[in-house]
């Protein structure tokens, strides 16, 4: 099997694990063609490159995990972050969320450090917000520095 395929596998394990669901994230192929046609043209894809998973809101707020990289489009602004580069995910906590633990299932920010000092905030979808962190942190350790293409 190769690596994209193990990659893919240990995604498609995480989502079908997970108690979280939601229309807005899921296997890139479980969209719908035109979802997948669009987020592919705008990421601009290499040709070795799998899409995995995409948290997709609306056509100009999307999330997407690929094999080699995390690019995130925000209002339009399109961001692409190599695996080797993400050092650190964390959460959004501002407001009522860091008084109040409980409301931890009502986070949608995630906040990315670079190994150059830079910080990236994402916006995803609460209901699977735990999730989708996973995932990005099983792919950060995955497709860190030591793993080549």
């Amino acid at each position: 099997m190769t690596n994209q395929a193990l990659l893919y596998q240990r995604c498609k394990s995480i989502l079908e694990r997970s108690k979280e669901s939601s229309d807005s994230t899921r296997l890139f192929h479980q969209f719908p063609q035109t979802v997948q046609d669009a987020i592919a043209s705008k990421s601009r894809l290499g040709i070795e490159e799998m899409p995995i998973v995409c948290c997709s809101l609306d056509s100009d707020n999307w999330t997407l995990i690929t094999s080699l990289q995390l690019i995130s489009c925000r209002d339009g602004h399109l961001v692409a972050l190599e695996w080797d580069k993400l050092s650190y995910a964390s959460p959004v906590e501002v407001g009522d969320l860091a008084k109040n633990p409980q409301l931890k299932l009502q986070r949608n920010k995630l906040r990315l450090e670079m190994s150059d000092g830079l910080e990236h905030e994402l916006a995803l979808d609460p209901k699977t917000f735990h999730t989708f962190w996973k995932l990005i942190d099983v792919m950060m350790l995955t497709r860190g520095p030591q793993d080549s293409v």
